[in-house]
């Protein structure tokens, strides 16, 4: 008889390859709803990302109008061609409610051909205030990098500087104030230079631009010069680390990241330290198309003429923790565990009762297959035993027969010859069973006569 071990095996043998199959499907669906969860992740992390080199391609071509628009000023050139105080004093005044109006930026400045400042505006925020510097304050910039090169530009092309920090003095100013200088050259209608008009863009319009400042995104956002050194970050004493001679860039902490990004403008890729997705930004491109990428026809506007360093180029760069990571990962199957739960607590109380009603019909095939020998051992019996009466019965028989025979040779009455004769011609047990009766019968109408 089948016993529990047989229950369990059979039940193991239901139950572990059901088992084996749900939760294989169970792993690759996770994998799958893992895939789909990183990759909406990473979908919603490069729509950030494109939305903020957006908003700064944007920002950027305004600045084209702006310093265009400012160097084609009357009172501007009239104001270069004969510096007396009047003309500085109305110019001024242009130049204050341009300021006050686009409160982006921090100075507007004619440097001259020497490279000695004839006239600065300062735009104070806290104070929202603009302010004119008198003689004593004007610097002389002719060693600084950014007068060398606008000086050098061709006329009615823009320059646009390097992004770093502003300098007054030759010391960085604190708190740290990022810049960038817009500049052109003023000529005049003898077509003699008279040195640059430049504006002081405030970066931090720039990397503080409500695009860049929304969403989770933020909290991660990296900004890279061309050179892999942190404009933003996401640790501020990485920040500006080629202002004070510091070496380590981004692509020396992360050096596989650094190149994949200088192989591709955008992209992204899931490393051991995170998701990461970058987008690149080319100012000088943004500001050659201005403001407006397209006219009213639809049609692209036509290039400006806007030089800087070459290359010039600035990555946004977000890097998604593999702890974050982990946490999708770990959800996904948080929710995926009690399916799977369920389906095992089914195929195991399944695959019971299967074994359990195998076992059941293994009892009653061996209950069967007893009976059936049994029955055919009562079978075998009966056939012995008819087969030794048969024999018991036949050898007194054989004698009835002879002596019948012998009687039935000698003169007898013509019943009692009758009788003989019945018996002579029997040759089965019933024969001689009907004689008998027969002989009974007859015995007993003898009687009943006698009477």
């Amino acid at each position: 008889m089948p016993s529990r071990t047989h229950l369990f095996a059979h039940f193991l043998m239901l139950a572990a390859p059901a088992s084996a199959i749900i939760l294989a499907g169970a792993f690759f669906y996770g994998q799958l709803e893992i895939q789909r969860e990183t990759g909406e992740l990473g979908l919603h992390e490069a729509s950030e990302l494109s939305l903020g080199g957006e908003a700064i391609q944007r920002n950027l071509g305004s600045l084209t109008s702006d310093i265009e628009f400012l160097s084609a000023l009357p009172r501007l050139h009239l104001a270069v061609q004969r510096p007396t105080k009047d003309n500085l004093d109305r110019l001024a005044d242009n130049f204050a409610a341009f300021m006050n109006a686009n409160s982006v930026y921090d100075q507007i400045r004619w440097i001259d051909e020497t490279g000695m400042e004839r006239f600065r505006l300062d735009y104070d925020r806290s104070t929202k205030h603009v302010q004119r510097a008198p003689q004593s304050k004007l610097q002389n910039k002719s060693d600084r990098y950014y007068f060398a090169q606008a000086n050098r530009t061709d006329p009615g092309t823009i320059y646009l500087s390097p992004f770093d920090l502003n300098m007054e003095n030759g010391v960085i100013e604190r708190p740290f104030k990022p810049t960038l200088r817009i500049a052109m050259r003023i000529f005049d209608s003898s077509n003699r230079s008279h040195g640059i008009l430049i504006l002081n863009y405030n970066g931090r319009d720039l990397l503080n631009d409500p695009v860049l400042k929304s969403g989770d995104v933020q909290t991660r956002l990296i900004l890279l010069n061309q050179a892999g050194y942190w404009l933003k970050a996401q640790k501020p004493e990485d920040e500006w680390g080629f202002m004070f001679g510091r070496k380590e860039t981004f692509g020396d902490r992360y050096p596989e990241v650094w190149r994949h990004i200088l192989s591709a403008d955008r992209g992204q890729m899931e490393l051991s330290s995170g998701l990461w997705t970058w987008e690149k930004v080319h100012p000088l491109l943004s500001m050659r198309r201005g403001e407006d990428f397209t006219d009213n026809t639809g049609t692209e506007t036509a290039a400006k003429s806007v030089v800087g360093s070459d290359p010039y180029v600035w990555t946004i760069v977000s890097q998604m923790p593999t702890k974050q990571l982990g946490a999708v990962r770990s959800e996904v199957w948080r929710r995926l565990w009690p399916l799977i739960a369920v389906l095992l607590v089914l195929v195991m109380a399944a695959s019971y009762l299967l074994a359990r009603s195998r076992r059941h019909i293994r009892i009653l095939n061996v209950e069967l297959a007893r009976r059936a020998e049994e029955a055919e051992a009562a079978t075998r019996a009966k056939a012995d035993f008819l087969a030794n009466m048969s024999h018991e019965i036949r050898t007194p028989m054989n004698a009835v027969l002879g002596f019948a025979y012998l009687l039935e040779k000698r003169r007898l009455g013509s019943e009692e010859l009758n009788l003989v004769t019945d018996v002579t011609r029997s040759r089965s047990l019933g024969d001689a069973g009907a004689v008998r009766v027969k002989q009974s019968k007859t015995v007993a109408c003898s009687g009943s006569a006698a009477r």
